[in-house]
């Protein structure tokens, strides 16, 4: 149980560090360079994780969040590969987990992180079919989230985030009267 605990602790303090680091690529203040480094032997942790199929619930959602903050990293490196799938590993683990604890909205939360990272990186690449698909599923899960959580404002604007994604994919198709009510809706 210790050991646990101890564990838990130095994988949450590898995923702030990570967090950081894209805070810091996006800001100016630490060059791509560098952030390359600092990732690689954050990297280590995170394979270290995925060796372990049955760990805690604890750990898996530090991992999940490990893995979002990579992706976010890896995009803003311009490794898009990477980044794609890092975010498709954290939607197959928060989707295995969420069938174990059906009312764990974190995790919940999770895929949604998830599924709006895969869409951006789809639509990066001109798959608008797929990239509408994965902001659809996001859509439907932020308006569950926000419905159970009216008071909740990080809620009602992860409903807005996803509604302009999928909104900018109609635009795209010329479809502004469909775009514009979404738009509006956000």
């Amino acid at each position: 149980k210790e050991a646990e605990a101890s564990r838990a602790s130095a994988l949450n303090a590898t995923q702030v560090s990570i967090g950081r680091l894209g805070e810091f690529l996006n800001n100016g203040t630490l060059s791509a360079k560098n952030a390359g480094v600092l990732l690689a032997d954050a990297k280590v942790t995170l394979d270290d994780l995925a060796k372990t199929e049955n760990q805690s619930l604890e750990i898996s959602k530090i991992e999940i969040l490990l893995l979002l903050n990579f992706s976010d990293v890896h995009v803003a490196l311009g490794e898009h590969d990477l980044a794609l799938s890092r975010a498709e590993r954290a939607a197959v683990i928060s989707e295995r987990l969420l069938n174990r604890f059906p009312e764990n909205k974190e995790l919940t939360r999770n895929i949604y992180a998830s599924r709006f990272r895969i869409g951006d990186e789809k639509a990066r690449t001109r798959n608008n079919q797929d990239a509408e698909a994965q902001y659809t599923s996001a859509l439907t899960i932020a308006r569950e989230l926000a419905s159970s959580d009216p008071g909740n404002a990080d809620r009602q604007r992860n409903v807005a985030f996803i509604l302009n994604k999928v909104a900018d994919l109609n635009k795209i198709r010329r479809d502004y009267k469909t775009a514009m009510g979404q738009y509006t809706e956000g």
